[in-house]
């Protein structure tokens, strides 16, 4: 049987490190992504049961990685969930148009990054 997988791209921080190992810890391989560009590639190759992108304005590539996915056939079934620190009208509108299934609100708690994904995916 395949393991899920979880394709997490942008951040390497500590609280990261805690919600790759949450996710592992559902059975999830975890795949991590810095750079935006690399991701596409990523996405085609692995098929990821999920997507959690991390947005930090003024760079917003991750809206570029999601309409990217989004207008794929073979991958706009997988759900691109976007993760900012302070959501925003401006936000969310980017994040609608870039068919992005959600945005969520980025937390340094693993538990309430994981509260936020099972709202929106099968985590």
């Amino acid at each position: 049987m395949n393991k899920k997988k979880a394709l997490l791209i942008g951040s390497r921080d500590e609280s990261w490190e805690k919600l790759e190992e949450e996710l592992v810890r559902l059975d999830y391989s975890v795949i991590k992504v810095s750079d935006g560009f690399d991701a596409y590639r990523v996405v085609e190759k692995e098929i990821p049961s999920f997507i959690l992108i991390e947005v930090v304005p003024p760079k917003i590539v991750g809206f570029s990685i999601c309409k990217l996915v989004k207008i794929r056939p073979m991958l706009s079934h997988i759900p691109v969930i976007v993760t900012v620190v302070n959501v925003d009208a401006n936000l969310e509108n980017l994040a609608s148009k870039s068919g992005a299934d959600a945005i969520i609100p980025y937390s340094t708690d693993p538990q309430a990054m994981l509260a936020e994904l099972k709202k929106h995916t099968a985590v």
